[in-house]
């Protein structure tokens, strides 16, 4: 390999750090049209240059083309165990998300499908009496929504709150008798309750799924 080569290789190099870097200054100043030209250039020289693409993908964000971005974020991680790119790269998601439900909230504040995706944040997030407060919220506004109660007895089940949870998904099963989740969850509220002959009849039941929801599990 000839001196000359390496010294275009290193140069080369050089030039898409250079525009890595210039790339992710622009985004941290909001240039956000200049940020992606830099880090266009960046990954055309180094497609393998994680930093620069997840950079690529908040940059996309910002100018509020979203599906870019989340291609961007699957390119990166593609065949790629590095954990803090994987960090970074859920990270990106999870902001989007909330960004995505603020702009909800800011829509329609008294939806109850808001209010339940409310309810569903906090609960991931531990806050259990912030859920059980928003699952509440959703069925006060849509008494009859499928799901509603066995949210809010799943929440009970969890603080332990043992009779109101029986009562929120009887409630449930009286709407849906094949829920899944419902029969499990008051199951193991009355095993809990030690009460093993009621509790058998709704942890034999088959499992039942509506089409067109996902029911979170109980614990």
């Amino acid at each position: 390999m000839s001196n000359g080569f390496m010294i275009a290789v290193v140069v080369f190099a050089l030039l898409a750090g250079s525009d890595s870097s210039r790339g992710i200054a622009m985004y941290r100043q909001r240039e956000f049209a200049a940020a992606e030209a830099a880090l266009q250039r960046a990954l055309a020289a180094n497609p393998r240059d994680t930093t620069a693409r997840l950079y690529l993908a908040r940059t996309l964000v910002e100018l509020g083309r979203v599906p870019e971005a989340l291609a961007e974020i699957e390119r990166a991680l593609a065949g790629n165990a590095d954990p803090e790119a994987q960090f970074q790269a859920g990270r990106i998601v999870r902001e989007l998300a909330e960004r995505r439900f603020r702009e909800l909230e800011r829509i329609a504040p008294h939806s109850a499908s808001v209010r339940e995706l409310a309810g569903g944040h906090l609960e991931m997030k531990g806050d259990l009496a912030g859920a059980l407060r928003e699952y509440r919220a959703a069925a006060a506004l849509d008494p009859r929504r499928p799901g509603a109660h066995y949210l809010i007895g799943n929440i009970l089940w969890k603080m332990r709150e043992l009779d109101s949870a029986a009562d929120e998904l009887r409630r449930e099963l009286a709407a849906i008798p094949h829920h899944g989740m419902a029969n499990l969850v008051l199951g193991q509220v009355l095993l809990a309750r030690n009460e093993e002959a009621l509790a058998a009849p709704y942890l034999e039941r088959r499992p039942w799924r509506c089409p067109s929801r996902s029911w979170r599990g109980g614990s």
